[in-house]
């Protein structure tokens, strides 16, 4: 008899739909990549139009990462806190990739650096980490 894994449908919903939302959040920031290349590079001198994509692509990550690390620390706090955390790195690291894949496809350049993938969530973790140690330093603490 064929085990049954229909008990997993539960657990699974949940991660997919979060997936699926990371996705489109990372589709919007690779179509934002494309439309503000050009005008970056409009702007720029000839060495730094070789760089202007990377540069786009590094600061909307890193304002999608601020932003969501803001929106994790304001509304999700209890149990369960590490796990959503752990989520949320790991999905803005999908997202990430399909920035760059969006972005591709519609055009935008070539990265020099794929450094640029890790932006979203290595700010998400340092925003995290910041905003923790400054509110478990400065919240008042009785002595033992």
């Amino acid at each position: 008899m064929v085990p049954s894994w229909s008990f997993l449908l539960p657990y699974l919903r949940p991660v997919l739909v979060g997936a699926g939302r990371w996705a489109v959040a990372g589709g919007v920031a690779g179509v934002l990549w494309t439309l503000l290349v050009p005008v970056l590079r409009a702007r720029a001198e000839s060495y730094e139009q070789q760089l202007a994509g990377d540069a786009t692509l590094a600061v909307i990550t890193c304002v999608a990462g601020v932003a969501v690390a803001l929106h994790g620390l304001w509304f999700r706090s209890g149990p369960g806190v590490s796990l959503h955390f752990t989520g949320t790195v790991l999905g803005s690291a999908l997202a990430s990739a399909v920035a760059w894949g969006t972005g591709r496809v519609l055009g935008a350049p070539v990265l020099a650096s794929a450094a640029v993938l890790v932006f979203w969530p290595m700010t998400i973790a340092f925003v995290t980490v910041v905003w923790t140690l400054a509110v478990t330093l400065l919240s008042p603490h009785e002595e033992y």
